[in-house]
């Protein structure tokens, strides 16, 4: 084999461009920053820290970001099932591969790998002089255990997917083997994972979806215990470019550098990630309380007034959609003339215009336009906005009853709760939207407010009456597979949505590692979705980064908001 940093046939396969995951993906809102806001070590931020010093006189360089929501405390990355974590995470725990802007793949925990003549072996071959933070070394055997980990039958986290393609998955899942046959520990910098078919999907699942944990701080601790040992999950250890300092619940948490990090030193001394009012987020920037923050829709004179003040403002096309979770244990939800009727009734070129300032589109499937496995507007219905086309369909076609304004299901009117997380600002005005666009085809729809927490803990239950509509955001990552969105079972798929012709597709999509071969399939997988409609889309968004401009050395890319973090610092 010859060693190489990626075959051609798997170069092609990720030399597309879209979105991280995040996500599992649900994506944040807030606000910006001023040009005097220079972190000069005169203000103080939410937990009293001085902020960073770019005048020489010794104090810490600190950045802050605001975030509108906490993490979840959860701070080992096989468990995060929310952004606000995986921000968290994404700073202490590393992943063997990551990708640049254009999604070519490069190191990180791996220096090189070779892919073997079949396609079905690929040998990492990983940095030596890497260590955790707490001095131990890293080594092929963490990256074993936490594969090994993931395959247990008791892991509860969302990514158990991923795994599932190694050879002995199954037998170590049921319990009759200890180790997976398809992981192969070569020496200490060196280890070969071999799936049971060609894994098309590899790179973009295991390879930079899994972020590797120690096995000296976990092998002690049963699976089925790990979300309940608070001291080691609220004392992380990593190999990556910061580690936890401190963490208070719903204020902040502060993450100092690691002086040992393999890839050099952090110019900063702290990042601190504050938890900010998005209605005054904005203010607390322009009067220098924070540096940067990440903002899921801004309309243009804000961007005018921050490109004036001297701001860098950012923003990256998402592979991602928000959208509306159905549950599909609802009998009059399961109705596909229902879904689509609802689909018609929402005005979300309108949501697009107004709340995301045309800084989006809108979605009627599950890909990107941009992306390759989109199988192009003529083979897509665009559900144009149509309360008239909404009410034919509830009428004629899912036989319910409309009279006097009021829509009714067997003499009885229909009336739906729409649960959705505070925070986002467009998500918020959206589920205003279609609060009054259901009322204009006869449904009166509840809207409940909640935690991000709350909404994804409700979500993860997957009770039969736990929620009828919710709101979320999702993408799909830099890779066409979205098994775990609409695949029966899949983690995210939260609408409970089941089709064994879509099973078979995304089966038989992840058989090749040429995009030419794989794309009918998973733009017929498109096709299908836009008719079911396991969930509404509603549109495809940017999201915005405003950075003070005293800050420099930062690269954000559609797949990593860290990317280089080491590196970021203050002008002097």
């Amino acid at each position: 084999m010859k060693k190489r940093w990626i075959s051609l046939a798997l170069a092609a396969l990720l030399a597309i461009s879209a979105f991280t995951a995040c996500g599992n993906t649900d994506k944040t809102d807030i606000q910006s920053n001023s040009p005097e806001a220079s972190s000069q070590g005169q203000e103080t931020s939410a937990n009293g820290e001085n902020s960073g010093s770019t005048d020489g006189s010794g104090q810490e360089k600190i950045l802050r970001l605001g975030s509108i929501s906490s993490p979840t405390g959860i701070f080992n990355p096989l468990y995060a099932s929310d952004d606000y974590t995986a921000y968290i995470n994404n700073l202490i725990f590393q992943t063997l591969v990551s990708v640049d802007a254009s999604a070519n793949l490069k190191p990180n925990l791996a220096e090189s790998w070779d892919v073997s003549e079949d396609s079905k072996t690929i040998t990492f071959h990983l940095y030596d002089n890497i260590k955790w933070t707490d001095g131990e070394p890293f080594t092929a055997n963490d990256v074993q255990f936490t594969l090994e980990f993931m395959a247990n039958k008791n892991y509860t986290g969302l990514n158990s997917t991923y795994v599932q393609q190694i050879a002995g998955y199954d037998e170590v899942h049921s319990g009759t083997a200890e180790h997976l046959s398809g992981i192969n520990v070569i020496d200490n910098y060196t280890i070969a994972v071999t799936t049971k078919e060609i894994y098309a999907s590899f790179y973009e699942k295991i390879g930079r979806g899994i972020s590797i944990i120690a096995k000296h701080v976990w092998e002690g601790v049963p699976v089925e215990e790990v979300e309940q040992s608070t001291e080691l999950l609220q004392n992380p250890i990593g190999t990556g470019p910061f580690k936890l300092a401190e963490y208070v619940p719903d204020q902040y948490t502060a993450l100092e550098k690691n002086p040992d990090y393999f890839e050099g030193e952090p110019k900063l001394d702290k990042i601190i990630i504050q938890v900010v009012n998005p209605d005054t987020a904005q203010a607390q920037l322009l009067n220098n309380e924070l540096d940067m923050i990440r903002v899921e829709s801004l309309n243009p004179d804000d961007i005018k007034i921050y490109e004036d003040a001297g701001f860098d403002v950012r923003s990256n096309l998402l592979n991602a959609y928000q959208h509306m979770v159905i549950n599909f244990n609802d009998p009059l939800l399961s109705d596909k003339d229902f879904r689509q009727a609802m689909a018609y009734a929402i005005n979300r070129e309108g949501i697009v215009a107004s709340l995301l300032y045309g800084y989006g589109n809108v979605a009627n499937t599950i890909y990107t336009r941009e992306f390759f496995a989109y199988p192009g507007d003529e083979a897509i219905n665009d559900y144009a906005y149509s309360p008239e086309k909404a009410l034919e369909i509830l009428t004629k076609k899912a036989g319910l009853e409309y009279k006097d304004g009021t829509l009714y299901q067997n003499g009885s009117p229909v009336k739906l709760t729409l649960i959705y997380p505070s925070g986002n600002k467009a998500r918020e005005g959206a589920a205003a939207v279609i609060q009054q666009n259901f009322k204009e085809i006869g449904i009166e729809l509840k809207l409940e407010l909640v935690e991000f927490a709350t909404l994804t803990s409700v979500l993860q239950e997957r009770k039969t009456d736990s929620f009828q509509l919710a709101l979320l955001g999702n993408g799909f990552g830099a890779d066409a597979d979205v098994s775990q969105n609409v695949g029966t079972g899949g983690s995210n798929n939260h609408s409970m949505y089941s089709n064994s012709k879509i099973d078979g597709l995304l089966a038989e999509g992840l058989k090749s590692l040429d995009n030419e071969t794989r794309a009918p399939i998973y733009k017929e997988i498109a096709t299908i979705l836009n008719d079911e409609l396991p969930v509404i889309y509603l549109y495809n968004w940017e999201r915005f980064t405003i950075i003070n401009p005293k800050v420099k050395n930062v690269d954000i890319t559609t797949y990593s908001f860290y990317d280089g973090v080491e590196n970021w610092d203050f002008a002097e």
